[in-house]
């Protein structure tokens, strides 16, 4: 706290999760906070439309809004008649033990939902980013697995994962690690990880999967 007062920030911005106690002393030292509290893409379109008025770039901030609202609807325009019979089932993997996944409500899910894909996890009316249990995962059976590189550096170490073996995700070789950063944080960056996403559940649309930083 010492060393943020010595500094003088104007504002600081962080994200919703921070502790109130935390917030209550940078307020005490007379330093204003900004908590970004953004769980779908439409809030994050006014997330950033915020950051804008906060920096005094209004006009440019309207534009990236704009330009990532565009690039969003070209992926989505693409899948909207697919069969709900047709999409394929996806799991997240937050977390291997406990085994976590993402439900309703996160960033994630509604990539997945938006990329022509079903989360599981949601399906199960699962909201936030809860346990889930390996029977669960192994009788739900899903097509895709998707990790961030924060949990597996690469494929195989989730395919190598025996109480994983039996589900078609790692039979069919259908696991694909994403960086962090496009999924997890409110920004302009979710397209990266929506592109990521779209390209996992649907090659044959989206092209082959390749890693975006």
């Amino acid at each position: 706290m010492e060393k943020i007062a010595a500094a003088a920030p104007d504002i600081i911005i962080g994200l919703v999760g921070w502790a109130e106690t935390d917030i209550q002393k940078l307020n005490d030292l007379g330093i204003k906070v900004y908590i970004v509290d953004a769980n779908t893409v439409s809030e994050v379109y006014t997330e950033i439309t915020n950051m804008g008025k906060i920096l005094g770039l209004n006009d440019a901030a309207s534009k990236m809004s704009s330009e990532l609202k565009k690039q969003v609807d070209e992926i989505t325009s693409k899948v909207p008649n697919i069969e709900q019979s047709q999409k394929p089932k996806v799991f997240y993997e937050v977390w291997n033990e406990p085994l976590m996944s993402a439900g309703k409500n996160t960033f994630i899910s509604e990539l997945i939902e938006m990329s022509g894909g079903i989360n599981i996890v949601a399906a199960d009316g699962l909201e936030g980013w809860p346990e889930y249990s390996l029977e669960k995962l192994i009788q739900n059976n899903p097509d895709i697995m998707i990790a961030p590189i924060s949990l597996a550096p690469d494929a195989a170490a989730i395919l190598s994962e025996a109480r994983f073996s039996k589900i078609a995700a790692i039979t069919n070789k259908r696991v694909y690690i994403i960086p962090d950063n496009p999924v997890s944080r409110p920004s302009q960056n979710i397209i990266k990880g929506l592109t990521m996403i779209a390209q996992a559940i649907h090659p044959e649309i989206f092209g082959e999967f390749k890693v975006i930083q």
